[in-house]
């Protein structure tokens, strides 16, 4: 029983160690998982959620994911006021 707990301890010290020094390497053979994000928007209506990529991603590339299910988003800024985002009316949009 000590034997078969010293091998998969042995075993699984050499993946942990294996899988660091790959993530670590240049150019790796592994590249990182990509991101995927889907939504269900049913029932219609109002829907919250939060984004969790880059601050600086643009609100329409940001609700890829779901263009053509929405009319319009807010976002509610830390001075407790909203700002607006309308595919395709740039007039309307106050979020950037």
């Amino acid at each position: 029983m000590k034997r078969r707990l010293l091998a998969l301890a042995t075993s699984a010290a050499l993946v942990l160690a294996m899988a660091a020094a790959l993530s670590g390497a240049a150019g790796s053979v592994y590249p990182p998982p990509a991101t995927v994000r889907s939504f269900d928007l049913l029932p219609r209506g109002w829907h919250n959620f939060v984004w969790t990529g880059p601050s600086a991603t643009a609100p329409g590339t940001a609700l890829d994911c779901i263009a053509g299910d929405y009319a319009i988003v807010y976002r509610l800024q830390s001075d407790q006021t909203y700002q607006r985002y309308v595919p395709g009316r740039t007039d309307l949009s106050t979020m950037a």
